[in-house]
């Protein structure tokens, strides 16, 4: 398992988020391809680093970047599973946070 970051950033409010979210390779690989579709599409908001990140350096950043309206800038998720099918243009399912609801407890709970 791997410990990505996906950014969000939401021009219309001028935020950026970013979501820590363990998955292992083959999520990763078929959530890489759905990103590049969705860009494809004119959906820019979206991002996934090929940086690893370890639990811990998360934890920090999420310790000292406070909430910036609603959201915390930094997130610790847990396991990425992805739906089935989901399509960008009739219901956006990353949209303000929802990564979060796809994703299971904490690694280190």
């Amino acid at each position: 398992m791997k410990l990505l970051k996906f950014t969000e950033r939401n021009t219309w409010e001028h935020e950026t988020w970013n979501f820590y979210v363990w998955m292992d390779s083959e999520t990763e690989a078929r959530f890489r391809i759905d990103i590049e579709n969705a860009r494809k599409e004119g959906m820019t908001a979206y991002n996934l680093s090929d940086q690893e990140f370890d639990e811990d350096s998360v934890k920090s950043l999420e310790s000292r970047h406070s909430v910036t309206t609603y959201m915390n800038q930094h997130n610790l998720c847990g396991v990425l599973h992805l739906p089935e099918q989901y399509d960008f243009k009739e219901r956006d399912p990353f949209y303000k946070g929802g990564i979060m609801k796809l994703c299971t407890q904490k690694m280190s709970e």
